[in-house]
């Protein structure tokens, strides 16, 4: 396995190149997001909001890389909304449930790309109560105007 720095992530990578995401590189990507935001460099809301909603899950990988069985908490979530859904399930149901059918090692990928599916699934992520409020909080609080 050797480590290699993939865009603003340090992954290693096993002899299949499979990469896996380090705990240390998640941290990284928390403060530059953070720091980018305590600066005011957004131009826009939306920016904020996109780079709190990577900030939040990139802490969600931290959290899940510690304890993996806390991805069972986006799985029951998205059993849940299937089951309230009335009519057609929305198309984000359905391709959060492919997701959290891959190993962790794509999911925690995907969860802090920058790529567009990655950003708009964000909007609607089922991670919701892996991270405790106190943890939400500091993010939060680390994008206030």
């Amino acid at each position: 396995m050797t480590l290699e720095r993939r865009g603003s992530f340090l992954v290693a990578v096993p002899k299949q190149d499979r990469p896996v995401l380090m705990a240390a590189a998640v941290e990284d990507e928390i403060a530059a997001v953070r720091n980018h935001a305590i600066a005011g460099q957004f131009h826009s809301d939306h920016e904020r909001l996109e780079a709190r909603s990577l900030a939040l899950h990139s802490a969600i990988v931290r959290k899940i890389d510690r304890d993996p069985d806390l991805l069972r908490i986006p799985k029951r979530n998205l059993k849940r909304w299937r089951a309230r859904t009335i009519g057609p399930a929305p198309i984000y149901l359905d391709e959060w449930d492919r997701f959290l059918r891959k190993p962790w090692a794509e999911i925690s990928e995907f969860l802090v790309s920058r790529s567009e599916d990655a950003i708009r699934l964000r909007q609607s992520s089922p991670f919701a109560g892996v991270l405790t409020a106190v943890e939400r909080k500091r993010i939060y609080d680390g994008f206030r105007r």
